[in-house]
């Protein structure tokens, strides 16, 4: 049967590795287009990945979250702190 389609399959951390440049800042149309798959796959991998997270998949297990390394949280902790502080000078200043 000439011309028939055989649909993909990609497995956990091929998608994970696509997930990930996705979160790096990479566009979705970028990613795709250089990886030679739709951009709705990405987008439904993301939601997949987003529902096993909240715990409405039950591969779970697939998609685990990543703790935040330990200079990550002080520097958003340090980044709170300077918006708290601009925020207040502004109303100071108002």
């Amino acid at each position: 049967m000439a011309g028939q389609k055989t649909r993909r399959k990609y497995d956990v951390a091929y998608k994970q590795q696509v997930l990930q440049m996705l979160e790096d800042g990479q566009p979705a149309s970028k990613i795709a287009q250089s990886l030679g798959i739709g951009e709705s796959l990405i987008y439904s991998w993301k939601r997949q990945a987003k529902e096993a997270l909240a715990g409405e998949n039950a591969n779970a297990s697939l998609w685990e979250k990543k703790e935040e390394p330990a200079e990550l949280q002080a520097e958003n902790e340090r980044l709170r702190r300077k918006v708290w502080e601009l925020e207040e000078a502004q109303t100071i200043l108002a």
